[in-house]
């Protein structure tokens, strides 16, 4: 179930920075305004070093999936969180993935770069008692 069964990366870090300038989610895609927080992800994969901005909101999903299935794919962070809705019938889990979808908006205020939802809770975990 977990997309995590492919090959690790060679090295691979996590920093939470606060914006000097716009940034894109790579994985909402939304506008990362100068001034907020994101974690920047570095990797080295088959000697090719790349690195991904995530915003705070889908930091929690992300940290939800490191927890739950021991790492996430860069890029595919909202399918698999779908895919994990569906498969256990979690609502909670589904409605992070819409709300990541719309890039974390209020309604269609598409004119305003971030008009968004305070950053969501860490979910519950898949087995009852893990922590």
């Amino acid at each position: 179930m977990c997309r995590t069964d492919g090959e690790a990366a060679d090295a691979y870090s996590v920093t939470r920075r606060i914006a000097r300038k716009e940034h894109r989610c790579g994985e909402c895609r939304r506008t990362i305004l100068k001034g907020e927080p994101y974690d920047l992800h570095g990797m080295v994969y088959e000697g090719t070093a790349s690195s991904h901005s995530v915003c705070t909101h889908c930091a929690v999903l992300t940290e939800w999936l490191v927890r739950e299935c021991s790492g996430t794919v860069t890029g595919e962070l909202i399918e698999d969180i779908e895919e994990h809705a569906t498969e256990y019938e979690r609502t909670d889990l589904g409605h992070l993935a819409a709300m990541a979808r719309a890039q974390w908006m209020k309604g269609p205020s598409w004119r305003e770069p971030y008009a968004g939802v305070p950053i969501p809770q860490l979910p519950p975990s898949l087995q009852l008692g893990k922590t």
